[in-house]
């Protein structure tokens, strides 16, 4: 029997069943999230949870409401679940035991394991770091025994004298979100994800969220936890790594795993071997850059995401690692309901419990800055893109991940018909071959939609199918079939030498500088439908990985002539100066208030200028007697100070600039590091006509395995026992062999700083194209999912940010 991931997180809640029942259950943003993908927040009530409450939002009034029913008695329990460090969620501990002062049991668990704690070079603990922690957590209430919290949320009485024994420390060995049974993240808001794979001081970094293009040891803090937490995800799974590497910092990762104990699962039985396959996302920066042929990555990229939770103040036991932790945008989307449409409050008519809203508290009243294609006033229904209490939802993005957009749009629709029919409703139609339209969609959803007995057991179905319509509808779907179209001339390009992509781009920024001039023009704002300045930078990023994929072996320095960037800067300079970008690029920042100053200035220039000069003449000549002596001379100092600050602003603008193209350089050395790019594959002449101008690297990694071929650059790590076997008995001719990716019969690649929808599909179809390769059990799993707009902020968005 295969794994499931989805029921192998949940087996994991099982381990929360004797603290759980009757207790106060406290969890946090990342913890929210993964119980969200695996269904875990139904199993917390029936395990006997009195309520499930958000950490980071904690109230007084929490231990007012029990789900379980009306109860009197005063909350004696509670459980929290972290998948931050505990030192960085210590003032929340802090905060919800100062609020229950009924309470006297705490159970506090955690995701970042004792071991992890214990090695993460940005905390002070030792090897017995929950003994330490817990210490520190006992003096510091200890401190704070009778203090009121604040005027708002006051405490009647004395708190619980907090001893030794009332406090226990645990460990959670999963928590991932699982968005089918064969595809895993990490939660965006745990320590893992957030961890930087990188440093803005290290020379070879292109962003703290993504590996670098060399790796000096000791990695970075995220390669602890994240080595730590691969070994204990593993273990519940039951699977035994053997562990193969591809890339700088999964070479580090893979070291330390290697060196980790093998966890004990306390039952003595031999588990199963896995082909643990590490990638560094630097190695193919193109793939998650680009606009592919994936409905879901549409979705993930067009929807607003679930607002994250306000940040507290910082306690003074917190480590430094939240001031440099990466800002991953939540996994959990919002779908938008037409406002003509059965609203959850018709649900109530049939005794139904929507769950139209998180069941976190106080998400929905959060504001957040990803969710900038969200409508005002509009009602967001659901959560997902599947649902955490309908199983159903997991079986349509398993089919729909491993298919491109017109596939996943005819599947869409036959699920609505089969739906009607089952239902026995009007507008089923008959089922057609032809290409499908978002009005046709539209129409199947609201026959399906108009009873809400009958939209209750197809939730699922509805929402992906909104999903679908908001992602190919509007000038967002413009906008991306521009991009693909771009994207496709520059792969195209690609082949030819490298100044003829240079000159592609040049004129895609162009063009961008006559859209911005365009609106200037007309005083209008930059239609949302057209390439802005980010997309050209966006498109860059593209166009460096492919110059870098095509110059093999580049170490530092740009993949294009001085003159072809040059010209390429000035470009983006008279973008800027000319004025407004459209949507923020990220790194003018610190310039912003600067340039549009600049921008109004010269709209006023713009306005006729007779009428002024004939008032400013009539004054010269008239009132000449009572000017004073050098006011001339202060209308010319004015108008110096704003040339000044306009050569001011351009000479920052330029060194921003040169940040940028300097981490844009960087791209193209980690996409010319892969030794893949010469290697025949496979399954080049079995892949279907029209298949896509550029694969990426998993695609290729997984042909070779597949065909049991030789992969280049993958090392393997082998476990202190395999070391010992190999060199301890070699005497006695027990030598063990190297073993090969091709071997394992379960196989599980890992991207270490995130993968895309359309990589899951390249998976699928490597596997597919390959005879025998269906024997495979693939896995696939990697720090997030990641949209083009993600690439963009982690690789131009922050460059100079601090």
């Amino acid at each position: 029997m295969g794994v499931d991931l989805i029921q192998e997180a949940q087996r994991a809640i099982g381990l929360l069943a004797e603290d759980v029942e009757d207790g106060l259950f406290y969890m946090d943003d990342g913890a929210g999230e993964s119980f969200h993908f695996s269904g875990g927040l139904p199993t917390l009530l029936e395990l006997g949870a009195r309520a499930i409450c958000s950490l980071e939002n904690a109230s007084v009034l929490d231990a007012a409401v029990s789900w379980r029913g009306p109860s009197q008695d005063p909350v004696q329990k509670i459980v929290i679940l972290t998948s931050k460090l505990l030192t960085d969620s210590h003032s929340h501990f802090l905060r919800v035991l100062r609020m229950h002062p009924s309470v006297k049991k705490c159970t506090i668990w955690t995701s970042v394991s004792e071991e992890a704690h214990g090695a993460h070079p940005d905390t002070s603990f030792g090897l017995a770091a929950f003994h330490d922690y817990k210490n520190s957590l006992l003096r510091d209430l200890s401190a704070s025994s009778g203090r009121r919290i604040d005027d708002y949320e006051r405490t009647q009485g004395q708190l619980h004298d907090w001893q030794a024994s009332d406090i226990e420390i645990k460990f959670f060995p999963v928590m991932i979100c699982s968005f089918t049974k064969s595809l895993f993240v990490l939660p965006s808001g745990g320590a893992v994800a957030q961890a930087p794979l990188s440093s803005y001081q290290d020379a070879y970094a292109v962003s703290r969220g993504l590996p670098g293009v060399e790796v000096e040891e000791p990695g970075p803090a995220g390669a602890v936890l994240l080595a730590h937490c691969l070994q204990h995800v593993v273990a519940q799974l039951d699977l035994k790594p053997e562990i193969f590497t591809l890339g700088p910092l999964a070479n580090v990762v893979g070291k330390a795993m290697a060196g980790l104990p093998t966890p004990s699962d306390g039952v003595g039985h031999s588990r199963r071997p896995v082909g643990l396959v590490l990638i560094d996302r630097t190695l193919d920066i193109v793939t998650p850059s680009t606009h592919g042929d994936s409905l879901l990555d549409r979705c993930l990229s067009c929807l607003p995401r679930r607002p994250s939770p306000l940040p507290k103040t910082f306690s003074k036991l917190q480590s430094n690692v939240i001031a440099s932790t990466v800002t991953r945008p939540p996994m959990d989307v919002r779908i938008i309901v037409d406002s003509d449409e059965a609203k959850p409050l018709d649900y109530t008519k049939v005794g139904a419990s929507f769950p139209s809203k998180p069941i976190l508290p106080k998400w929905e009243s959060r504001t957040s800055s990803q969710n900038q294609v969200s409508k005002e006033n509009s009602e967001l229904w659901g959560g997902s893109l599947s649902s955490s209490w309908d199983k159903r939802g997991y079986e349509y993005l398993e089919t729909l991940v491993g298919k491109r957009t017109k596939e996943s749009l005819l599947q869409i629709r036959k699920w609505l018909q089969e739906a009607l029919r089952q239902e026995k409703s009007e507008g089923s139609g008959k089922g057609r071959l032809s290409a499908v339209s978002v009005n046709e969609l539209k129409l199947l959803r609201r026959a399906l939609s108009e009873k809400p007995e009958v939209a209750m057991r197809h939730t699922a179905l509805i929402q992906l199918t909104r999903a679908a319509e908001e992602a190919l509808s509007g000038d967002f779907a413009t906008l991306w079939d521009s991009f693909m179209s771009s994207e496709k001339i520059l792969m195209l390009t690609a082949g030819d030498v490298t100044q003829s992509l240079a000159l592609q781009l040049r004129d895609i920024v162009q063009q961008c500088v006559q859209n911005i001039q365009r609106a200037a023009a007309t005083r209008t704002s930059l239609p949302t439908d057209v390439l802005s300045l980010r997309d050209a930078f966006t498109l860059a990023i593209v166009a460096y990985g492919l110059a870098g994929e095509g110059l093999p072996g580049i170490s530092r320095g740009s993949p294009f002539s001085w003159e072809e960037e040059r010209s390429l800067r000035d470009a983006v300079m008279e973008a800027v100066m000319e004025g407004p970008v459209g949507a923020p690029l990220g790194f003018l920042k610190t310039l912003e208030s600067d340039l549009a100053t600049i921008w109004s200035r010269d709209e006023t220039k713009k306005e006729p200028q007779g009428a002024k000069k004939i008032q400013k003449k009539k004054q010269q000549v008239d009132d000449d007697w009572d000017r004073w002596e050098g006011v001339d001379e202060d209308e010319e100092d004015a108008e110096d100070s704003e040339d000044y600050t306009q050569v001011r602003v351009k000479a920052e603008l330029r060194d921003k600039l040169g940040e940028v193209f300097a981490n844009l350089h960087k791209v193209a050395a980690g996409c010319g590091r892969s030794l893949l790019r010469d290697v025949p594959l496979p399954v080049e002449s079995q892949m279907a006509v029209g298949a896509a101008l550029h694969r990426g690297l998993i695609f290729k990694v997984l042909s070779l395995a597949f065909a049991k071929m030789d992969i280049p650059g993958l090392e393997y790590h082998a476990s202190g026992m395999t070391r010992f076997l190999k060199g301890g008995f070699g005497r006695f001719a027990l030598r063990q062999a190297k073993p090969k990716l091709s071997d394992q019969r379960v196989l599980l690649v890992f991207v270490i700083g995130g993968l895309n929808f359309v990589e899951v599909r390249d998976a699928r179809e490597a596997q597919a194209a390959i005879p025998g390769a269906e024997s495979f059990e693939l896995l696939l799993g990697g720090t997030t999912l990641l949209t083009p707009s993600d690439m963009y902020d982690l690789l131009v968005g922050s460059c100079g940010v601090p």
